[in-house]
């Protein structure tokens, strides 16, 4: 009986074995373990008798393919949480054409436009006696996402796809608080179960890496977090930690900015674990509730996180040191963040404006009033 490599069992529930004969990678996938044996069998066998390469192209789905190189990037020690991501993408992305032979399909631009207007089932159904929800459009930005993962594949694959530009600009922006906000935010928070994490998200945090956050990270003697690894989600959806942060610099040290943070680090009695304990979902749950009890905009933790970009603006800090406290690496993605300006900012700046032509006006009619006398 011909041999082949033990199969594996996909989150998707799928089972997979990644062959590679002659140099050649190939994919081979079945929603049963034995079945995805005997493909794989099949397949070996054609090769050694010389008529694999023109059966291989048939089989090769875009769901394959897919599969495929979501192992490679699982054996590249890639994030839990990217892996995670990749699955969801095939999973619940281009569901249309992920189980047709990619070599048939010819206009990928009519495959993006397609995804781009596909109406999706609310996730809540109505009760009893409720109407039907709307179905809705997935957003720009979520198909850019997952056309750059699809099209990453398919190019490992050796298939030539187009490079597709997708506009996501017009995307509704994640609420933020202004400066004045922010300080009525403090007062709303104090005491609240989610004070702490809220606190070291206006620190610029991100929820990967609050929840990293240990005591052992915390220097109170010189007022200063030590942010080192993250908290995220692998591939079956547990929490796991790992040492790299998002970016090289992301890891960093932020000085302890707000005096609350302090006054509740000191009273806190330290542990062996995290800081900020729960699921990753419970702060943004309070957050939520306290926000809502009080008709605040609710932010949630990135939300508080631009937050920071826009308190930095408004007092006067350089960009240069605004990425390095919030561990943006992208100048791009700092300056948009960066733009968020405080609507009293704006109002600032133009009535400034306005003074400086007022001024301009007066001097001139001042001047030629004196040459009329």
């Amino acid at each position: 009986m011909m041999k082949v490599p033990e199969p594996k069992k996909l989150p998707s529930g799928t089972w997979f074995i990644h062959l590679r004969l002659g140099g050649e990678n190939i994919p081979v996938s079945s929603t049963s373990k034995a079945e995805c044996v005997n493909k794989a069998r099949m397949i070996k066998a054609e090769y050694k008798a010389g008529a694999r390469e023109a059966k291989s192209k048939e089989i090769r789905t875009v769901r394959q393919i897919c599969e495929a190189y979501i192992d490679t990037r699982r054996k590249k020690l890639r994030s839990p949480a990217t892996i995670r991501g990749y699955d969801k993408i095939v999973r619940t992305r281009f569901q249309a054409i992920m189980d047709k032979p990619a070599a048939s399909i010819k206009n990928w631009e009519k495959v993006v436009e397609d995804e781009l207007t596909a109406k999706i089932a609310p996730r809540k159904k109505p009760k009893p006696g409720e109407p039907e929800p709307e179905k809705k459009t997935v957003s720009r930005k979520t198909v850019k996402n997952a056309w750059g993962f699809l099209a990453s594949a398919l190019r490992a694959a050796k298939i030539s796809v187009p490079e597709i530009e997708i506009d996501d600009s017009a995307h509704a922006d994640r609420p933020w608080l202004d400066y004045e906000q922010i300080l009525a935010f403090l007062d709303i928070i104090k005491g609240e179960p989610c004070e702490l994490g809220a606190l070291l998200a206006l620190h610029a945090l991100r929820r990967s890496e609050l929840y990293a956050l240990r005591w052992s990270d915390i220097d109170l003697r010189r007022e200063v977090m030590h942010i080192r690894g993250a908290v995220v989600h692998d591939e079956h959806g547990s929490l796991v930690r790992k040492a790299e942060n998002k970016t090289k610099d992301s890891r960093r040290d932020v000085p302890i900015l707000i005096p609350r943070l302090t006054e509740l680090l000191k009273s806190t009695e330290p542990t062996n674990g995290p800081l900020v304990e729960g699921s990753v979902n419970t702060l943004y749950n309070r957050i939520r509730r306290v926000c809502e009890k009080n008709g605040f905009p609710n932010p949630g933790v990135h939300g508080l996180r631009h937050s920071f970009a826009s308190l930095a603006y408004h007092v006067g800090m350089g960009e240069l040191e605004t990425m390095e406290l919030g561990g943006w690496s992208d100048p791009g993605t700092m300056r948009k963040i960066y733009r968020h300006l405080a609507a009293q900012d704006k109002n600032a700046a133009a009535q400034k404006m306005a003074a400086f032509y007022a001024a301009a006006k007066n001097a001139n009619e001042n001047a030629n009033g004196s040459k009329k006398s």
